[in-house]
């Protein structure tokens, strides 16, 4: 039986923070002003791509860490750079091409 010190590192928080900072960002963003909506995803863009590092490139604790198909710190960076571009292209879009 493994210990419950072994889940130390891992915060549970981020994926809560980034689900709350969705939610508040549909809610908010079709009553706010133009400038004011674009700060605001940009703002959330920026916790979301904050959120997505600590998930996928430093995570603390993972189950099955031992197993030997988790992926490689290369690839961890590889599919952080792909979220990020994504989220980075989509707020960008967003940014550039409303009213």
């Amino acid at each position: 039986m493994k210990s419950i010190h072994s889940q130390y590192g891992y915060l549970l928080e981020i994926p809560i923070i980034l689900f709350i900072s969705a939610v508040l960002l549909g809610v908010l963003l079709p009553n706010l002003p133009d400038m004011a909506g674009k700060i605001v995803v940009i703002v959330v863009a920026l916790i979301w791509i904050a959120g997505l590092y600590y998930m996928i490139v430093i995570p603390g604790w993972q189950p099955g860490a031992e197993s030997p198909s988790r992926l490689g710190k290369f690839m961890r960076l590889i599919l952080f750079v792909a979220f990020a571009l994504l989220i980075l292209s989509v707020t960008g879009a967003y940014i550039f091409y409303s009213k």
